[in-house]
């Protein structure tokens, strides 16, 4: 008899004991879904946010291969020197890193973002220097191609005879 009382006695506590059960894991429940929720919002105000992307800036190629002149290729050889459309020049008031040294291969680089400027001017001081190579100036929206070279540090400012006035006339 003993029995059947607790089985009775039993039955009550988990009609009882269930509606409790099932509130404490609704709420449970309900609890982790608003914190996921809640979470999820977060991160979509994250992701909102611009996230600053670095964009390469335009530059122009390396010189490869030869014949340049006959193939009237425009790419840049070093800090200084370039070729347009398959004439050879040079700036004329600068003299950049080489390219095994320390900062030759960046001059190239910024020689090459300077001349891929579509407002980009090149001006032949009318004359050649001992290589062959037309000695010029560039200007762009970035500036004087020599003056951001000597500026960054990667080119040395040069007083040859040779294009003396024309420097002069740039003011430096």
């Amino acid at each position: 008899m003993r029995m059947q009382g607790f089985e009775t006695r039993g039955a009550d506590v988990l009609r009882w004991l269930a509606p409790v059960v099932a509130m404490v894991l609704g709420a449970a429940v309900g609890i982790a879904f608003a914190a996921v929720v809640l979470s999820q919002g977060a991160m979509a105000q994250e992701t909102v946010r611009p996230v600053p992307v670095p964009v390469p800036a335009p530059s122009l190629a390396v010189c490869r291969g030869g014949d340049r002149a006959a193939r009237h290729v425009t790419c840049v050889v070093d800090g200084d020197t370039f070729w347009l459309r398959g004439t050879k020049h040079r700036l004329a008031c600068v003299d950049a890193a080489e390219m095994d040294s320390r900062g030759g291969i960046e001059a190239r680089r910024v020689l090459a973002r300077v001349l891929a400027d579509p407002a980009a001017r090149v001006t032949p001081a009318g004359r050649q220097g001992r290589y062959g190579r037309e000695l010029s100036r560039v200007v762009s929206t970035a500036g004087d191609a020599e003056r951001v070279l000597v500026g960054a540090g990667l080119a040395r400012r040069v007083d040859y005879r040779s294009t003396r006035d024309v420097c002069r006339r740039a003011g430096w």
